[in-house]
């Protein structure tokens, strides 16, 4: 009987959709020609405030171009924000059927079968969660001791993250290398301005040793003046002036002289190699991006929610699984086998792969089209012209001083100022952390990863909120017994009560959930409401 009204449910859901097709369908047409109108608007308003007054015609014509050639990416990114959103089918889903995180000693606690997969998804989860922040791992020992690992400032710590970033991301995804860059470049940015203000004070308490030790020392010989003009004895002048000796030069103060230097320069050559790998694959159009990337991986996530990909989401399953078992436990990705391989019958392929293989053809049945990370391949050549032209001074300053026969800390101080000028070289590529602008200029999809280390849409921070108050619902329904229940009777009893509360919790969830949807078929399919207000709005008007 369950089977049929489920199916009756499905036949009214689609007469909805039949019903209200052609209504919809001219009210985003309005909409869209009403955001087509705003966003002309703007363009002349925006440009307006550009143009200083009495600016000179040569700064006024190249705000001109510079506006031309920005606002229509600006207009088409808020263009697809606004009009274009998700299609029905995976807006229904977007917060549901959530992997949750695998277990490094999964049942029946042998042996690891596979913890490189646990240690992949802990790191990308903890690097890019796509519903969750960092906040969210401050209670998570491991996550928090990666990002802690992340900040170490000696032996090029960050660079070592990046390298395992590098290995284990989506390199087939735009947004993934276009958000490599970027963090890489904004991280390095960072700590070249930690280096120049620890330089700065450097060369502060340099300076001040050696003004107080000047001062210091006139002041003993002021002190001395009496005895010499009256012919007595004069004591000689202890070292330094009666104070702590200052250094003849500021060597001590020098740059590049740390323990772990050498290993830092050895690291800068990989972090070189990591940028030049991630645009080199993102120029060559070797990653796929868009709307329809999106879609793709979001339909993997959901072929995948159960355990087990086939290379097609069963959407009438989900759909019944979020209605009847609203509180059900969201099973691991990596756990649906003991050994922590999920072999297909008709692959016989390990899960990552049947992962990466649905991927792509995911990706080639929603037509995902090849992208390049819209003007950041023009940055990276920036940054190859910084590398090549801070190189070659480099290597040409250590020749001079080799053959002059320089200190060697003086060679390893040439080195640190080379590579604190490539990191304070890289700050236009903080245009692309510029709200707005950023994703005008790139024009990637943000992604990211979730607990299951699988790759999937990044939420905003909106419907994060949403997806805690339905897993906060989900907790309560799958709890319905508070300690009084708990600790009243014998353990007979106590199992009749819960199964009573739950039996009674389910029925009226169920009573008032059958209640909802026939009032909203009702309401959509033979009144004028459904034309003006979406089937689920009046699904939860009853809930």
């Amino acid at each position: 009987m369950l089977a049929g009204l489920d199916v009756i449910d499905k036949k009214l859901e689609d007469m909805e959709d039949n019903a209200n097709g052609p209504v919809k369908q001219a009210r985003d047409r309005i909409f869209k020609k009403a955001v087509e109108y705003v966003l002309n608007k703007a363009e002349k308003v925006t440009k307006e405030m550009l143009i200083p007054p009495y600016a000179p015609g040569p700064l006024n014509a190249l705000i001109d171009g510079m506006h031309r050639e920005i606002w229509p990416e600006i207009q088409q990114t808020l263009k697809g924000s606004l009009v274009e959103g998700p299609k029905r089918d995976f807006k229904e889903f977007e917060l549901l059927h959530w992997a949750s995180a695998p277990r490094f000693w999964p049942e029946p606690y042998k042996m690891p079968p596979r913890p490189w997969l646990y240690l992949r998804a802990k790191l990308l989860y903890a690097l890019q969660p796509a519903d969750a922040n960092k906040f969210k791992h401050l209670g998570d020992p491991v996550a928090l001791a990666i990002l802690l690992f992340k900040l170490y400032p000696y032996f090029g710590c960050n660079v070592i993250v990046y390298i395992f970033l590098f290995v284990l991301i989506d390199k087939r995804d735009e947004n993934q290398l276009v958000k490599f860059i970027l963090s890489f470049k904004a991280f390095q940015f960072i700590s070249g301005l930690i280096s120049a203000t620890r330089l700065c004070l450097s060369l502060w308490g340099c300076l001040e040793l050696t003004a107080m030790h000047s001062v210091d020392r006139l002041g003993a010989e002021a002190a001395l003046l009496p005895a010499i003009n009256s012919g007595g004895p004069v004591a000689p002048l202890p070292a330094g002036g009666g104070c702590a000796p200052a250094p003849a030069t500021c060597i001590e103060f020098a740059p590049g002289q740390g323990f772990d230097f050498p290993v830092v320069m050895g690291f800068e050559a990989v972090r070189i190699v990591l940028i030049l790998a991630a645009g080199t694959l993102l120029a060559g159009g070797a990653a796929s991006g868009g709307i329809e990337e999106l879609y793709a991986i979001e339909e993997v996530r959901l072929d995948a929610s159960d355990g087990h990909v086939d290379g097609s989401a069963n959407r009438r399953a989900l759909r019944f699984q979020s209605r009847e078992k609203k509180g059900s436990a969201q099973r691991p990705l990596l756990a649906d086998h003991d050994d922590g391989r999920a072999v297909s019958i008709a692959t016989g392929l390990p899960l990552p792969a049947r992962v990466r293989a649905a991927t792509e053809a995911a990706r080639i049945k929603f037509g995902a089209e090849r992208r390049t990370g819209g003007k950041l391949p023009w940055f990276i050549l920036y940054d190859l012209v910084v590398i090549i032209v801070v190189g070659t001074d480099l290597v040409a300053k250590l020749s001079r001083l080799r053959v002059q026969g320089a200190p060697t800390w003086l060679l390893w101080s040439s080195c640190y100022y080379a590579k604190l000028t490539w990191a304070l070289l890289s700050f236009p590529f903080l245009m692309f952390n510029v709200p707005v602008m950023g994703g005008t200029l790139h024009r990637s999809k943000a992604t990211a990863y979730d607990q299951a280390g699988k790759l999937v849409p990044q939420l905003s921070a909106a419907k994060i909120k949403r997806k805690v108050k339905i897993e906060e619902k989900e907790e309560r329904l799958k709890s319905p017994l508070d300690d009084a229940t708990r600790s009243e009777g014998r353990p007979a009893k106590r199992a009749q009560l819960a199964a009573t509360k739950i039996q009674s919790t389910f029925r009226g969830s169920k009573a008032r959930r059958t209640q909802a949807r026939a009032m909203r078929h009702a309401l959509a399919l033979f009144t004028p409401v459904g034309l003006f207000v979406p089937a689920s709005t009046i699904e939860k008007w009853f809930s």
